[in-house]
Formats: C-alpha cells, structure tokens, sequence
C-alpha cells in the first residue's frame, strides 16, 4: 500500500478542489491515504468495508446507486463528488449542481482539456458523443462491451484515454483501470477547468443505456441473429457486438446479456427517445416469441 500511494503521488500535484468521495463501503477506502495528501478539501462516504453494502450497492452504473453522493455534493457546495464500485476499478462523477456527469460527457472533457489524440469505447458509447469527439479531432476507436477487448485495443492502439460505459477508465500514463488513479483524474480536472463550460457547446441526445427484455440463455444468439437478419433489410447495421443501427437522428444496440437471461437494449435519439424505445422493444419482443412459439 505505501509503495502503491508513494507511485501516485508522483503523478499529481496538490489540488485545490472540495471534494465528497463515496466508496459504498467497498475496498475504495485506501484512496484516503492518497486523497487527503494532494485534495485541498475531501470528505469521504461509507469508507467501512461492509460486503452487506449497508447503505447502497456499489455501482455507479446505476443512478439510484449515486443519489446519497448527489445529496452530498449539493449539502456541502462540493466542487465534485467521486462514487467507487465495490472492488474500486470503476468510477461515477457528480457535478457540483448535482447533476450526474456521463462518462461519455467526461470523455468530452478530457479530449478538449487535454487535446487526446485518440479514445477506445465500447459499442455502448453514444454516436452523438463519437461524432463531436470526431469533430474535434479525436479518433475513435470502438471495440466489444468487456474489459478484456477495451483493454486489449487500449494497448493495441496506444490511446490516449479508454472508457467503457459501465465505469471502467484508463489512462496512458497508468494503462489500468484503477477507480483511485481515475478519480484524481478527475478531480484534477475539476481542480484545473470549468467543467460546464467544456461541455457547453455540446449537443447531447435522449439516452437509454440500459433496458432488458427477458430471454432465455439458450435462443438468445439466435434471437440476435434474427433480428440482424431483420435489420440490415432497411437499415446498415454494425456488427462489432451484437446489432448496432445509426442514423441521423437516432441510434439503437441490440446486444444479448452477459450476465443474465435477457436481451440488452441500448437506444439514443436527436428527440422522442421513448418513441424509438417502444419500436425497438417491439420488435424484439416479437422475435423472442417467435422463437418461443415455434
């Protein structure tokens, strides 16, 4: 532990910015050590390790896991608030207006703060947000949902920055996805830009990261598969993970789940994202039971 801060350390310099750090009662704790020496001001949230999760589960993937952190934030006028997961390699970010910042709002701010000359994301990763990126002059790689093949083109391509939609980050200088080293990152940022104002200039889309149809394990590959079949009819589709459709104004990612007997739904409009929601839940539902019934 006292080799691992003493290395950190050596990559920042003291911070000025308040700071509400919330470990969810996972192993984030160790980042006090660190914390303390180079923020100005941090508190830190539920730092007990506690595998019963007392207060919330720790995932910042999830809004409902980040509201006593948003609370907080607001309570205390912080500058930014930094939520861990359980085993600390995922990071969440409240703004100081309480507002949840999205990693792929982070990756924006990163890119323009520091001129990245290219990022790796997952196929989750918003088109709107690959196109300003693009814009501005970043390059882009996307690669499958998984922390193997986001760290397996990370090194490959020798980027700047790596971020998967579920909370992973990594940095060159680091080449892990440590939530300690990701959250002073990001404190630094805050310590160093406006935030708000590096972002202003974006326009962000209707986002549904994550919504799920029940599928049993066994017809998933095949429900997917249909539904490509389906798709590339009237649409190009993207087949890098699953079944990804991009247009315009709005774009949809049909994937199946890792972790659970279900179809993962991923959808992002210019406007009226829930419209598009209820035409792509419909059409999977009606493979899955075609399936189903045959």
């Amino acid at each position: 532990l006292e080799d691992y801060v003493e290395q950190l350390e050596t990559n920042f310099h003291k911070m000025d910015v308040k700071a509400i750090v919330d470990v969810g009662n996972g192993m984030g704790g160790v980042a006090k050590k660190v914390y303390e020496k180079l923020v100005s001001k941090v508190n830190f949230m539920y730092e007990e390790p506690d595998g019963r999760f007392p207060n919330h589960i720790p995932d910042p993937f999830k809004e409902e896991n980040l509201q006593d952190l948003v609370k907080a934030v607001k309570s205390s006028k912080a500058d930014v608030g930094i939520a861990f997961d359980g085993d600390c390699d995922r990071v969440g970010v409240v703004s100081s207006n309480g507002k949840i910042l999205t990693l792929e709002s982070l990756a924006i701010a990163f890119a323009k703060s520091h001129s990245l000359r290219s990022i790796v994301v997952d196929v989750r990763f918003p088109v709107y947000a690959i196109r300003f990126l693009e814009d501005v002059g970043v390059k882009v790689f996307v690669t499958r949902v998984g922390n193997p093949f986001i760290m397996e083109k990370f090194i490959e391509r020798n980027a700047s920055l790596a971020v998967e939609m579920s909370g992973h980050v990594w940095f060159n200088e680091w080449k892990v996805d440590d939530g300690i080293f990701a959250g002073l990152k990001i404190l630094e940022l805050f310590s160093q830009h406006d935030v708000s104002s590096l972002l202003s200039d974006v326009e962000k889309w209707e986002l549904v990261p994550d919504y799920r149809i029940y599928c049993p394990d066994e017809i998933k590959q095949d429900v997917v598969e249909r539904l490509a079949e389906i798709l590339s009819k009237e649409h190009e589709v993207v087949r890098i993970d699953g079944v990804k459709v991009v247009e315009d104004d709005f774009a949809f990612l049909i994937r199946k789940s890792n972790t659970q007997p279900a179809i993962t739904i991923s959808v992002e409009a210019k406007e009226n994202v829930a419209k598009r929601l209820d035409e792509v839940k419909r059409l999977v539902k009606e493979v899955i039971d075609s399936f189903q019934s045959s």
